[in-house]
């Protein structure tokens, strides 16, 4: 038994929404848990055999896949992958690389592994010599606590160096980039695409198209249990049942990008801070472009703003 598609990352770029959006297809077997560890670390068949009879065993006949954000942190993962399956699909989320590695840190802020300032991080990150034991790392596993992933910032958001790694040892067919800004803003565009790329029928459309998942430590207005119970009453379900379906995902779209309470930790990215941060990651756009022959909309206005 294998494994048919993986979600390889990038971490905080919508890779949950995406597992959310495909958790529910008939035709799609995923684990219990979006990121259940595999591949981390050197596996013998038994290991493997043992985690897919645990995650899949109901899975016979379905389309098998897994999203972990950490198969893009870790250089030797993608040989794991190909010896795992030739044949293997992946898709890549990609998020401005300046805005992921600044959600990166607020995130570890959050988790109380960062004590420094993001100065202080971005300034010690730049050094060579960070730099190359950052490229060189292995995926963090986070099976008891959550490990400090303060050294790598920048290195995760090389999407260009992490993806020319991949196509070292799969196809570009059997690539599919999408984007975040695309995920949010035409979720269901977006879902056809990775339908059309896994060989399934366009136009599933599962109950939690749109909404809004791990924004910022954001929360919802009115919570999920509090929005079935209002969707289940007698004569809204009536009026609901009777909206023709297209109409239907518009309104829980935008219900979703409304019915968000966004948290304010107090830290903010500086206009000198970001600046920085596009000189570093121009060279990177300009090789993912060259490796995927797709050009993100981000990276043009990265360069714009450095001009």
């Amino acid at each position: 038994m294998k494994l048919d598609f993986l979600i390889i990352g990038a971490q905080k770029s919508a890779t949950t929404a995406l597992f959310k959006y495909l958790e529910p297809h008939a035709d799609i077997a995923m684990p219990k848990g979006k990121e259940a560890p595999l591949f981390h670390h050197d596996v013998n068949e038994a290991e493997v055999s043992a985690f897919m009879a645990e995650q899949f065993g109901r899975g016979i006949g379905k389309l098998r896949g897994k999203a972990t954000p950490q198969y893009m942190c870790d250089e030797a993962i993608p040989l794991r992958l190909k010896q795992h399956n030739p044949d293997l699909k992946l898709i890549a989320v990609l998020r401005d690389p300046i805005e992921r590695a600044w959600s990166q840190y607020r995130m570890n802020r959050r988790r109380e592994t960062e004590q420094r300032t993001f100065d202080e991080a971005v300034s010690e990150l730049l050094q060579p010599d960070a730099l190359t034991k950052a490229r060189a790392g292995s995926a963090p596993m986070h099976t008891e606590t959550f490990e400090s992933e303060g050294d790598y910032y920048l290195a995760w958001s090389e999407y260009g160096r992490i993806l020319e790694n991949y196509l070292r040892h799969f196809n570009r067919d059997q690539l599919l980039v999408l984007y975040t800004e695309d995920i949010q803003n035409e979720p269901q565009a977006t879902l056809d695409k990775v339908m059309t790329f896994l060989g399934l029928d366009e136009g599933f459309t599962p109950d939690c198209l749109g909404e809004v998942i791990h924004k910022g430590g954001s929360e919802a207005i009115v919570s999920k249990q509090l929005k079935q119970r209002i969707r289940n009453f007698g004569p809204v379900k009536v009026f609901w049942d009777r909206i023709p379906e297209p109409r239907r995902r518009v309104i829980r779209y935008w219900f979703e990008q409304l019915n968000v309470k966004k948290s304010d930790d107090g830290i903010e990215l500086s206009a000198s801070q970001r600046a920085k941060l596009q000189m570093h990651f121009a060279k990177d756009a300009q090789l993912l472009a060259s490796v995927t022959g797709e050009y993100p909309i981000w990276a043009e206005q990265n360069e714009l703003q450095c001009a």
